[in-house]
């Protein structure tokens, strides 16, 4: 399983923060420095804390993405030239409108770069795969998509991985996810009563928040994508973490369902009166108890 977790919401969770030390012992976990996230809200991530972070703590993650500046690729320029002089081994980000020219030089530093997603320039999906085939066309380099998700047309460019938060959607919506074998669909709740899973078991499991079966579904069903798409296409995709709610929850998914016996009622009656921080005893409930189960996942 591949996860990416936003500095940005780590420096404000000591639960997440933790979570993610434990679960990446048995899963890959990528750590992205938060410089979207904190551009949005305000906020200020300087490189010395960044940085800082990643001495201590960069060692027991996949990676970690270098501190980028949105709409200025000069002093993103001169942040990976920072960090390498710390000696840190950051994953440089290419802004997505940069010239990819630029882009040769870091053949002399790494072997896998960042491009920034559509979402920072308003660009549309298809005019970042078009630059995505240019940069591979030029540097050879392994890319990561930030902010493009598995059904955004990523089995047909030259993309080693990328990261989306879309698993959590239709859950949102009260909807629920199915792999059809090839892709990941929505359906509406009433479009699928005559399911084993939905019957009989009432409309509250259904509807009951991120404890609902809709956000199960989306969980199950897309680290079934996950697998299907390294399997087939060698391809990464990872699950945008945002908190450590989700987290336990992707957790337990992941270590205790079959993808032939998924355990929607087990998640439902797990969870359901469950509230993360309630106690220091029971901050660490889902990652320790599932996680030693990883080894044994499907996934």
């Amino acid at each position: 399983m591949n996860i990416l977790i936003s500095y940005a919401f780590i420096r404000k969770s000591k639960a997440l923060f933790n979570y993610a030390l434990a679960i990446s012992k048995h899963c890959n976990v990528l750590i992205d420095s938060g410089a979207f996230s904190a551009f949005k809200s305000g906020e200020v991530i300087t490189l010395r804390e960044y940085n800082s972070f990643c001495k201590k703590y960069g060692k027991h993650f996949t990676g970690y993405i270098q501190l980028d500046v949105i709409g200025d690729k000069v002093q993103t320029a001169v942040n990976y030239q920072k960090s390498l002089d710390e000696g840190l081994t950051p994953i440089p980000v290419l802004q997505v409108d940069e010239d990819v020219d630029q882009t040769v030089k870091l053949k002399e530093t790494t072997d896998y770069i960042c491009i920034s997603g559509p979402a920072i320039r308003g660009l549309s999906k298809e005019w970042v795969r078009e630059r995505i085939r240019q940069v591979y066309e030029l540097t050879g380099l392994k890319m990561h998509a930030l902010g493009l998700g598995p059904t955004d047309g990523i089995k047909d460019i030259p993309l080693y991985s990328c990261d989306s938060s879309g698993f959590i959607v239709p859950g949102m919506n009260y909807k629920i996810s199915l792999f059809n074998g090839k892709t990941v669909k929505s359906h509406e709740l009433d479009d699928l009563k005559s399911l084993t899973f939905a019957s009989g078991c009432g409309t509250k499991p259904l509807k009951n928040g991120n404890n609902s079966i809709s956000y199960f579904s989306g969980f199950y069903s897309y680290l079934q994508y996950q697998q299907y798409i390294k399997e087939n296409f060698d391809k990464n995709y990872y699950f945008a973490i945002a908190n450590s709610d989700n987290l336990r929850r992707l957790a337990y998914v992941c270590s205790t369902s079959k993808f032939d016996e998924p355990d929607y009622m087990g998640y439902y009656h797990t969870f359901r009166n469950y509230r993360i921080g309630n106690s220091k005893k029971h901050m660490m409930t889902g990652v320790l108890k599932y996680g030693s189960m990883f080894k044994r996942s499907n996934f």
